[in-house]
């Protein structure tokens, strides 16, 4: 396994637009969220930094699974089983917000400085 040398004097967002390796890393990682109310894979497409404020960066992530309503019975993301999308997107960010965040801990940014942006769902990752 290669070897990546980070400096963390320069923030992360520098550092993944220059190196070609840390960005496959990251685009390569399938997060398996296995909670007892949801079972998701994800997977982070894009990142980019937030204009206003220069640490924080924004991910976009693509999702496939299900997660189950109050009756314990599974619901599928892709499906219209949901009120809206913006009440589904907001489901699954509160759902995987802590696996990325802890993902990103180890390249050095801050929890708070991450927040998931756009949501795409499909049926397999």
């Amino acid at each position: 396994m290669p070897q990546y040398k980070i400096n963390y004097d320069t923030p992360f967002i520098d550092v993944y637009e220059k190196n070609l390796q840390i960005r496959r890393l990251i685009k390569n990682e399938v997060f398996i969220i296995d909670k007892d109310d949801a079972k998701l894979k994800v997977k982070i497409t894009h990142i980019k930094k937030n204009n206003q404020w220069s640490n924080e960066i924004f991910v976009n992530v693509k999702v496939s699974g299900t997660i189950n309503n109050w009756w314990n019975n599974p619901r599928n993301i892709n499906s219209n089983h949901f009120h809206s999308t913006i009440a589904r997107n907001r489901d699954i960010r509160g759902k995987i917000i802590w696996d990325i965040k802890r993902f990103f801990k180890m390249f050095g940014v801050p929890t708070y400085n991450v927040e998931i942006k756009k949501v795409m769902v499909c049926d397999n990752i």
